[in-house]
């Protein structure tokens, strides 16, 4: 998996705790077998979630570019699949 993405500028002003879990999860998904990488997103996620670490929608894309590097086409379907249902869900929440 490429690590371009942190020379990305959207980084710069990127809270470090933030950034310190966005790299904790390049790292997880660089580790991943190929097709592990959308559990072991969700799972950095979930961990996230418990550390009271939330990430921006611009963050989110960023994260979702991180974890589609490498994915073969069908893993790819099933990633965008599941930024539309994220997607969804976030607009429905109380409060969006």
């Amino acid at each position: 998996m490429s690590r371009a993405f942190e020379n990305d500028p959207r980084l710069k002003h990127m809270d470090p705790g933030r950034l310190s879990a966005l790299q904790s999860l390049a790292k997880e998904l660089e580790a991943a077998p190929g097709d592990q990488k959308m559990a072991a997103f969700l799972s950095a996620g979930q961990k996230a979630a418990r550390e009271h670490v939330s990430f921006s929608a611009e963050e989110q894309e960023l994260l979702i570019q991180i974890l589609m590097e490498g994915m073969s086409g069908e893993e790819r379907k099933k990633a965008e699949a599941v930024r539309k249902l994220a997607g969804r869900i976030q607009k429905n929440r109380p409060g969006a």
